[in-house]
């Protein structure tokens, strides 16, 4: 398996950031390809907008929401995207002082590691912009 890990500071607080990714139901107001995402206990599917290259839904088992981490664990089961396994976390480091969010991915099979890791760094510059939005950069 190939592992992505991608960091980027934010200009918000952990409590304020950690609020926002906490929120399992609303990946869909982080995430740009995305424009819905319904929850059922720790299923969570998530609806790929029409105009994406990939449109359809992923569907992902939630392993845990840890606020003493602030850390989202979560493995997608189906997607359009021909991944044999997929496992990531989404997490909030830092202090009062300062904040990240760093995402982890590990993915299957290992060609898919590049292109891949193009999308989640450009993806978590987005998701560092809204939760930076939505929480009232510093």
């Amino acid at each position: 398996m190939a592992t992505i890990r991608e960091r980027r500071a934010l200009d918000i607080g952990v409590d304020d950031a950690w609020a926002q990714l906490a929120d399992v139901g609303g990946i869909h107001r982080l995430v740009s390809f995305l424009d819905g995402a319904d929850v059922e206990g720790d299923r969570r599917v998530c609806r790929i907008a029409e105009d994406s290259p990939f449109p359809g839904e992923l569907v992902e088992t939630i392993l845990s929401v840890d606020g003493d981490l602030r850390r989202v664990a979560y493995v997608i089961t189906a997607s359009p995207f021909g991944m044999a396994a997929h496992a990531a976390s989404m997490e909030i480091v830092g202090d009062a002082g300062e904040a990240a969010l760093v995402w982890t991915t590990d993915v299957k099979p290992d060609a898919l590691a590049p292109q891949l890791a193009g999308v989640i760094a450009s993806e978590i510059d987005h998701i560092a912009a809204r939760l930076n939005d939505a929480g009232g950069a510093r």
